[in-house]
């Protein structure tokens, strides 16, 4: 994966890691959203932020047949995950 080619990512990691790689491969005002839920509080650098004016969000992921519905829509409109 090449730094600053991503417009979103999608964390999914439930336990403590650092942000600090996942900004860096965010263009300029992408967004990373955190769906898992750690125990512990994140590793979070400001200046990718402040600099790549990247935004990070918190989502709650939804229930399985919202999942479903997503991975279906997905599948129709040919998204591919990275």
């Amino acid at each position: 994966m090449r730094k600053r080619s991503l417009d979103f990512i999608i964390d999914t990691i439930s336990t403590k890691h650092s942000l600090g790689p996942y900004l860096e491969l965010l263009k300029v005002n992408g967004t990373l959203a955190i769906v898992g839920a750690p125990s512990k509080p994140l590793d979070f650098p400001i200046l990718p932020l402040i600099y790549g004016k990247r935004t990070v969000k918190g989502s709650i992921i939804g229930s399985i047949k919202e999942i479903q519905e997503m991975m279906d829509f997905c599948g129709k409109h040919n998204i591919l995950s990275d």
